[in-house]
């Protein structure tokens, strides 16, 4: 992922924190409370809104994309 698209996703997701180093790190609020969402890991938006981070493998067995 580019910096620019990963900046856009924190927006998206409206960021806690979001490290701009060399490797991104990304924190965002779930019900959970804080989480920290790595490269790759896609983030999901329940039915209520709630957000929350799901590794690749997991995502690939149980969602799918969305289309843009």
């Amino acid at each position: 992922m580019c910096k620019q698209s990963w900046q856009e996703g924190a927006m998206w997701v409206n960021a806690v924190d979001l490290d701009s180093n060399d490797f991104p790190t990304l924190h965002i609020r779930t019900l959970e409370g804080i989480m920290q969402v790595k490269p790759n890991a896609w983030v999901i938006c329940g039915v209520k809104g709630e957000l929350y981070p799901c590794k690749p493998d997991i995502f690939a067995a149980t969602y799918d994309e969305a289309a843009d």
